[in-house]
């Protein structure tokens, strides 16, 4: 059985704030954060990274997207609260690793500003249960899926 990636873009409609989200879906990884970029600036690419995980420097890592299992609006149960965390890789034939390897925290906030999760997503949705904000609570960013036919290539389903 093939395995299904699903890619997808968000990103900003205020043209001069160039913010933007790629995710990946797949079943081995969960959601992925494959390229953050807010107000011009590459997060991924930052310094940002190493203030979670210091290892980053030396070690390939990626960073994971977590439900924490709350809402924003809790009463509602609108505005899924996601976290980010950087994972370091593991290396090919390591199969025990270190203890914490597998650790799965969904509510862990490693640095803040202005006493906002920078790691903090949330996911909004319509009435029908389909995703159409990403909202960066830190970055004080909404971010829209891109539907535009200039960008729909970067919308990918790969089997």
């Amino acid at each position: 059985m093939a395995s299904r990636k699903l890619i997808r873009t968000v990103a900003s409609e205020s043209s001069h704030l160039n913010s933007s989200v790629i995710l990946k879906a797949e079943p081995v990884s969960g959601l992925t954060i494959l390229r953050f970029i807010s107000n011009g600036t590459d997060i991924l690419g930052s310094a940002i990274p190493s203030f979670a995980e210091p290892d980053v420097l030396i070690a390939p890592w990626h960073a994971q997207l977590l439900p924490t299992l709350l809402y924003r609006k809790e009463k509602e149960q609108q505005g899924e609260l996601w976290r980010s965390l950087i994972v370091l890789k593991r290396p090919k034939g390591d199969a025990t690793g270190m203890i914490w390897d597998d650790f799965c925290t969904t509510d862990f906030d490693p640095a803040t500003y202005a006493g906002i999760p920078l790691n903090e997503f949330v996911f909004w949705s319509d009435g029908e249960g389909h995703v159409v904000e990403l909202e960066l609570s830190a970055f004080k960013v909404k971010l829209k899926r891109e539907t535009d036919s200039v960008r729909a290539n970067m919308l990918k389903v790969q089997g």
